[in-house]
């Protein structure tokens, strides 16, 4: 007994491109389709929790203000009540110059308690509010613990399929888009061929090549797709890692991909009702089943020639290139609408001979394939790219000015992808801010932890070949910006350290003028002020040529130690003044010592001076002057 030749095909690219694995190409689209949901879901309810804590803190101010106001309003109650009480210990005052103050004072607490009821009334309303939005803090808290978790488990669950696809298929999948088709080609023909030799009408050869061709398309078409969202995979993984997400790419990928997936697997349901097709005409005898599959091809010609017009329309309306006049010319609705009519025709003459028997109209393969593409593309066009097809059902002759206002629409419609974009980078700025604000529990801080320990050991695979280079990502059309600013910032930092390399010399050659300047300086007033001793003087001076050759071979030194600068991944200069301050400590401790021994505390104290006064010169040389 025969296996069905659709089986045997979808069964030979399984093994050729490891889709038959446990992690695989296919498992990963969808895996990353699944991840993008949630994460957009995730996004949304921390924006939620965002906007509602803002409020809340909005009324709990509210709630402080009116506690301040009421505090205000108590104090100048009492203060009114002291001032009457007082007005009662008042027995040498005139009667009516009484009675006027007890009733300005009586009139100024009667207000004062409107002012007390209208705040009462105030704090009474603003609890109500605060206790509502308590009740609404505590539902989207319990929301988005759940969502987080589902977030996490399918990104925990995502991370481990990539890890575990085998690279050797990815190899073969990029070599499979490339290579020519007659190697595959002659393989699934004696696979198909060896599973039809005890079958006593074969297959016919005609309809075995074409569908081996287009087998071969669909498969190359889904492998391009499924490649493209692989590495994407990759890069999804960094932006959640640097906390960059952008929900709105990603589901604009999703969207163009899934549209261009589900039309090729519409084909494939095609092919299937073709190469079954085969098989069930085989009873007519030989005779008839080779009439009818000559028919058959011809019928696939045609539907395939409609086919890779909807294909190309389709593949236009995701570059944001397609128009009215293509549609106009691609998009033949009225081909559905005519295999329909026949198949109604031929089952009205059926129903006048009034035969016992079933009979199967011929063509009805052909008309349930081509109907569910064409129902995949229309679902495709209006619900993903709001194309409405109701206006070429009418008239499908356009003139020029249709086609260029229709064009201008698709810039408007590029324009608005643009815009949410934009709007979407603003979003996520906001979203970080408001998870950083957020105090995480200690699960929640292991399961990141674990999360970016894989991710980290996934973009770790450089070496081994499962990552290529990000700057290296083909059609990333939203990151060439980014590259170009990292790029301009690179060259920026390089210019800085040529210059900070040309002017070094001459910096501390200025430095080393003005520290020996200031030198000579201190040991002049010091001869001055010393005037009684006279060896101490003398041998000063000796020492202070020793002491000036000495800084000179030390700043020499210090302006070869500049000039090896290193610098770090992100272009920050790493300089060598830690070990320079450890020698230069090293190198006073020891002159200290052997000052000590030959000039006592007294040249200890004067060498103290000047070390201190090289010190502070030393704060305004290279260093110090790039510190400030």
């Amino acid at each position: 007994m025969y296996e069905r030749n659709a089986v045997i095909i979808e069964r030979y690219f399984n093994d050729l491109l490891g889709h038959n694995k446990k992690n695989n190409l296919k498992t990963n689209f969808q895996n990353y389709i699944e991840l993008v949901d949630n994460l957009e879901k995730y996004k949304n309810i921390s924006e939620e929790e965002d906007t509602i804590m803002q409020e809340y803190d909005h009324i709990a101010n509210k709630i402080r203000e009116i506690q301040n106001n009421q505090q205000v309003l108590n104090k100048r109650n009492e203060k009114y009540q002291e001032e009457r009480a007082s007005l009662f210990e008042i027995i040498d005052e005139n009667a009516d110059s009484i009675q006027n103050k007890l009733i300005n004072i009586n009139n100024n607490i009667d207000n004062l308690n409107q002012e007390i009821n209208e705040n009462a009334q105030k704090y009474v309303d603003i609890i109500a509010e605060f206790n509502e939005k308590s009740a609404v803090r505590t539902t989207c808290e319990r929301n988005k613990r759940k969502i987080e978790g589902d977030y996490n488990h399918k990104l925990n669950e995502t991370l481990d399929s990539y890890q575990d696809i085998d690279l050797n298929y990815e190899k073969k999948a990029k070599q499979f888009i490339e290579e020519t088709n007659d190697a595959i080609k002659k393989e699934l023909a004696e696979k198909i061929e060896k599973n039809g030799e005890k079958e006593k009408i074969p297959f016919d050869n005609d309809v075995i090549e074409k569908a081996i061709s287009l087998s071969i398309s669909i498969q190359k078409g889904e492998t391009e797709i499924l490649t493209y969202i692989y590495e994407k995979t990759n890069r999804l993984f960094v932006d959640i890692k640097n906390n960059t997400t952008k929900c709105e790419k990603y589901k604009k990928i999703i969207k163009d991909q899934k549209s261009k997936y589900e039309f090729l697997r519409a084909m494939q349901d095609y092919l299937i009702q073709f190469l079954d097709n085969e098989r069930i005409t085989s009873v007519n005898g030989k005779t008839e089943h080779q009439k009818l599959m000559q028919e058959a091809c011809k019928s696939f010609d045609e539907d395939f020639a409609q086919i890779s017009n909807l294909y190309l329309l389709l593949q236009k309306e995701i570059a944001r290139k397609a128009t009215k006049k293509n549609y106009s010319e691609l998009y033949n609705v009225d081909y559905i609408k005519t295999l329909t009519k026949k198949a109604e025709e031929f089952d009205n003459e059926v129903k006048k001979l009034k035969i016992a028997l079933t009979v199967i109209n011929p063509n009805y393969w052909r008309i349930e394939g081509m109907q569910k593409i064409y129902d995949v593309f229309n679902q495709a066009v209006t619900e993903n790219y709001d194309r409405d097809l109701s206006e070429y059902l009418e008239d499908s002759n356009l003139n020029d000015d249709d086609t260029e206002e229709s064009d201008s629409d698709f810039d408007d419609d590029f324009k608005e992808d643009i815009i949410l974009e934009q709007k979407d980078n603003k979003e996520n700025d906001e979203l970080n801010g408001a998870n950083t604000k957020q105090k995480k529990t200690e699960k929640a801080v292991d399961t990141r932890s674990e999360i970016d320990r894989k991710i980290d050991m996934i973009l770790g695979f450089n070496e081994e070949g499962r990552i290529e280079d990000i700057e290296e990502e083909r059609d990333w059309e939203e990151e060439d910006i980014e590259d170009d600013d990292k790029q301009e910032k690179n060259e920026e930092i390089e210019q800085d350290t040529e210059e900070d390399e040309y002017f070094e010399d001459d910096w501390d050659d200025e430095d080393f003028d003005e520290d020996l300047e200031d030198d000579e300086s201190d040991i002049s007033n010091k001869d001055n002020n010393e005037e009684n001793n006279d060896d101490w003087d003398t041998s000063n001076n000796n020492y202070d040529d020793d002491w000036d050759d000495e800084i000179l071979e030390e700043n020499e030194k210090d302006d070869e130690d500049d000039e090896d600068i290193n610098f770090d991944i992100w272009g920050n200069n790493i300089s060598n003044t830690n070990k320079k301050e450890k020698q230069n400590k090293v190198n006073t401790e020891e002159k200290i010592e052997e000052m000590d021994n030959k000039k006592g505390e007294s040249w200890e104290n004067e060498f103290i001076n000047i070390d201190e006064k090289s010190k502070n010169k030393k704060k305004k040389s290279f260093f110090g002057k790039f510190k400030k």
